[in-house]
């Protein structure tokens, strides 16, 4: 089992909307070619960098940036919406 650490973030704004253009183009792309369109990070890593670095690091990221805390809901026929959470926890692996 992994352990993991649930890390509790608050930011500005958030709200339930259709997709964006761009949102909707990604979606189609990845709807039919079968694709993920995910996206992802590197940071080099300090040597003695302790968990609570990561922990606060996380933290900020995910109360920053709105797209960091925007989900998909899909109505009844299959179709996304976005849905931008205020707050919430992210866990960290």
């Amino acid at each position: 089992m992994v352990d993991q650490i649930l890390v509790p973030f608050e930011g500005e704004g958030s709200g339930h909307a259709g997709l964006t253009w761009g949102q909707q183009h990604s979606w189609d792309w990845m709807t039919k070619s079968g694709q993920s369109l995910s996206m992802s990070a590197v940071r080099t890593l300090d040597s003695g960098a302790t968990i609570d670095e990561f922990v606060d690091e996380l933290r900020f990221f995910m109360s920053r940036f709105q797209g960091m805390r925007t989900r998909l809901r899909f109505d009844g026929n299959g179709w996304p919406s976005q849905v931008v959470h205020r707050s919430g926890d992210v866990p960290l692996y």
